[in-house]
This record gives C-alpha cells, structure tokens and sequence, in this order.
C-alpha cells in the first residue's frame, strides 16, 4: 500500500504534483527533495485550457494566485510565417469548430474557398469563420460575457512557471516536507524491486513507497537508476535547441505567438510584467553562433531591443518519450517521462494531466497499485505523449515553406506518415483520417477536431477542385452563393461584438490586477 510518497525535483512539475497530493490525498506523507544545485529550467509559460481542470480539482480560483504569477490570459495560438515565409499567419483559437456555433457545416468551407478563392483566401478565414476566439486574438479582447468561450474551459494562462511553483509551495503545500539536497545517485539503494532508499548529500537516506521523479531532463530516478529506455522523437521532430530569454516589455495579448525563422521558429509569451521569449532550432542545419545570430536580429526586429538588454539561455531539448512512466516504485511526471518540442504548449500539459491520473489512480484503488493498474497508466501516457508528436508535426508537413534547408527538410524529407509508434493499426495515425478524407470521401468531417485549423491555415483543402466536382455530382450542386452569404453576415455580427469588449490588458486591470 502506498501512503509515503517522495518527490524528486522543484520546479512547476514538483510542486504541482506536491499540491496535488496536499489537496487531493492529505492522508499521504509527502516529502519533496529539491537539489539547491540544479537551474530550474524556468520555459514552459504557455498553457493550455486542460489546465483548469487541474485549477478546479485543487479548488484555486484566478483572483488568488494569478497576480502573484504575473500571469495573463491567452485564448489561442497564432502561428506566423508557418504557412509561407510572408508575413501570414493561421490562428489555433480554443475550442474546436464542432464545438462552435457555426453559420453553416464545417464541410462547407473548404467549398466556399474553391468557389471564391479571392475572397476566401487568407490562411486564417477558417478559424474567423467558425470560431469567435478567433476574434479576441484579432483584436486582443477578452469576453466577460463569455459568448467567445468560457474562461474556466475555454482559456487558459501565461503564466511565470517558477513563481508558480513558488507560490504552490508557499500557499498549498504546507503539509509537504520539503528538503533542499542533492541526490547521490551511486550511493543510493537500487534493487530488482525499484529504489529502496535515496541517498541525499546531507547524509540523510529516505525511504518511500512511492518515488515521483520530476527531476526533468536528467530523469534521474526513472531512466539513469531505473535504466528505462528513452526513445526519441528526432526523426520527425528535429529541433532539438532552444534559447530562452525575458524582455523587459510589455504587450499584453491574448494568445501565444509562433514565428517561423530560418531555421526553426520563435515563441513569444506575453506576461503582465514581460515578455518570454525563446527560439526552438535545430544544429541539424544551423550552429549555435548563427541561430543566436538570428534570434538577436529577430528581437531587434520585432521588440526593437538591442544585444546587452537581455541574456539569453541556452537549453538542449530532448525530444521523446521513455518506454514506461510508471516502472516498479517510479513514476515520472514531465520532462522526466517524456517531452515534445514546445510548438503547441504541450509542456505543462503533460504535468498537470499525469498528475491528475496518478491521484485518480491512487484514488480508485486506495493506494493499492497493481501491475495492471501501472500498464494502464503506462498505456495512456504513451498514445498521449505519441498523439502530441504526431500534432506538432502536422504543422510543419503542411507548410509551404521551401526558403531553407530546414524548410525544406521538414516538408519534404521527414516521412511523418510512416508507423513511427511501431502500431499495428494505421488509423491510429492521425494522418490516416485526413487521407481518407481527401482523397476518399472527398468531404471534411468535425471529428478532426482541432487538426482542422492545421490544415486550413496551411491550405490544404479537403474540398477543392476535383473532390468538389465529386461531390457536386453526387449531391447536386450547393448553394454556395447563400452559404457565403450567412458567414460573412456572421463574421461582420463577430466583429462588431467583439470591438465592444475591453481589450485584454483593460480586462485584467479590471479584475486580477484591480488597485484595491
């Protein structure tokens, strides 16, 4: 029976699975172990709207801790030069188009375009068209009265990931014993059972039912004592660099920006207080000199900041996922486990949403844990981490980039659709459904969920040319003529509603960052 739990490693993963256990199973002695000598990484500032379900089963309210975080709401991800390498970008609104309100069928838009490619042209109209968070992003505005999207579903945060770990540890975690030392990994006690005892250097060994690796990268519990395999993603994700800077400036947006540069692209984290910044690349095509080269001219460009206002981070990305997350008496929560570059915010995701199985788990089975309990977990963990690599790699298969090596390598060399999770099932294989979609059914369906502003921001039409001849013929021909006519009319009711709303730094000071 599990009822002693230790910890391994600070940091957002640490102290969010330690809150959790404070809230969720207090009846559990906790201790988490924090090495004074390892850097929190520090990155991971953009989450997803997954995320409230973590702030509602913990009962945090946005008024308690969110100004202390410097956090800000987003609603979306934007994603620039993806598309072309011209200025477009293609937004990724929360909500999926089946969940939206829509003027008429999702199947009908890709039909629109290729009736009126002139006036349907930008690689964003599908997101405008049928989704209003679009519209918010457009015109930085958040939505009080919640008819664009419910703040505790459809919105998630900026956040500063260290402060609010800092903040989990000062205002949750009160029950959590809390140790600052190293782990000395060769004097500790390893068996065929799992680790029996950590040895720390201040001497001390401790002992626990349950070891929670968040020691990131290093995996040090769950790969380097345990020896779980690590399998990569590089041969369908080849950024494998990042470097990481904070901006003293301050544009308070809605959403997260993605920018394609020469060789990989650069994200751009609005807080209340700063911008977080940081460019992901490969030294497949590029070395570390030039891609800091870049990410400065980039910067200057864009935030008007010169080199010696700001220091930059370098950090080697390790793209992939260990066999197991849970192995014997180590179960592993973020990066220790597995991680996919960091395009779509997918970082604090897969802490927040390994955290919630391991406590329903613990939950359900009074801390009785199984082997079959473990696979189950293991099996889940593995199709999300495999799902999420399949996701992000959507957005570069699809671009029309060809202006450098890297732009071309990832559109044309990587074969994304090959069995790269060693499945014996294709449709597994997300880009099975599209296949089948185009050049089959010739028809686009609701059930690709978000996927769809993928592909229509990078144009790749379900409905076009002769799959609409097809399904003229099978069908008759629609009446595009009345279909346009409906969502323009609801695109112009969008904006007017949406230039009502307070903008979203006018929102915040409003509520969060009230005087008082």
């Amino acid at each position: 029976m599990i009822r002693n739990v230790v910890i391994v490693g600070g940091g957002s993963a640490g102290w969010m699975t330690a809150a959790a256990f404070e809230r969720l199973l207090p009846e559990y002695n906790v201790t988490l172990v924090e090495s004074p000598d390892v850097p929190v990484i520090g990155v991971g500032e953009s989450t997803l709207g997954h995320i409230n379900s973590y702030m509602h089963i913990l009962g945090l309210k946005d008024e308690e801790w969110m100004k202390e975080c410097c956090a800000t709401y987003k609603v979306g991800i934007r994603f620039t030069n993806f598309y072309k390498n011209d200025g477009t970008y293609w937004d990724y609104p929360f909500v999926d188009p089946s969940d939206t309100a829509m003027p008429v069928g999702v199947k009908t838009m890709n039909w629109l375009e290729d009736k009126y490619p002139d006036k349907y042209r930008h690689p964003n109209w599908f997101a405008r068209a049928v989704n209003g968070n679009t519209w918010l992003m457009e015109y930085n505005r958040l939505d009080p009265d919640e008819r664009w999207g419910v703040f505790d579903r459809d919105y998630s945060y900026h956040l500063d990931a260290i402060k609010f770990g800092h903040w989990l540890r000062k205002n949750v975690c009160h029950n959590v014993t809390h140790i600052k030392a190293s782990v000395l990994m060769k004097e500790s006690h390893v068996t065929d059972k799992g680790i029996q005892s950590l040895r720390l250097n201040n001497g001390d060994d401790i002992f626990a039912d349950l070891f929670v690796d968040c020691t990131g990268f290093t995996s040090l519990l769950l790969e380097q004592m345990l020896g779980v395999e690590h399998k990569s993603f590089n041969d369908i994700l080849p950024n494998n660099n990042a470097i990481a800077c904070r901006l003293n400036h301050v544009d308070v947006q809605n959403f997260t920006n993605g920018t394609g540069l020469k060789n990989g692209w650069v994200w751009n984290v609005p807080l209340w207080n700063r911008t977080g910044t940081g460019y992901v690349w490969s030294d497949k095509f590029t070395d570390k000199e030039s891609a800091e080269q870049e990410f400065r001219d980039h910067i200057e460009e864009t935030h008007g900041i010169t080199p010696g206002n700001y220091q930059l981070k370098h950090i080697k990305i390790k793209n992939g996922k260990h066999a197991k997350a849970w192995h014997k008496n180590v179960v592993a929560v973020g990066l220790s486990y597995g991680f996919v570059e960091p395009l779509e915010s997918t970082g604090l995701l897969t802490v927040h949403e390994q955290i919630r199985r391991i406590i329903e788990l613990l939950q359900t089975r009074d801390g009785v844990v199984g082997s079959i309990d473990k696979s189950l977990l293991n099996n889940v963990a593995d199709r999300e981490m495999d799902g999420f690599a399949d996701f992000v790699s959507w957005h570069y298969a699809f671009s029309m980039r060809r202006d450098s090596e890297y732009w071309r390598y990832v559109t044309e060399e990587i074969d994304y659709y090959r069995d790269h999770r060693g499945m014996n099932h294709p449709q597994d294989n997300i880009f099975s459904e599209l296949a089948a979609n185009k050049f089959i059914q010739h028809d686009i369906t609701e059930e690709m969920g978000g996927n769809l502003y993928v592909v229509m921001g990078n144009k790749f039409s379900c409905v076009q040319g002769q799959g609409a001849m097809l399904l003229e013929k099978k069908y008759g021909a629609p009446n595009v003529e009345e279909w346009s006519q409906q969502v323009d009319k609801h695109m112009k009711e969008a904006v007017q509603y949406t230039m009502e709303l307070p903008t979203s730094e006018e929102y915040l000071r409003q509520t969060i960052y009230a005087e008082t």
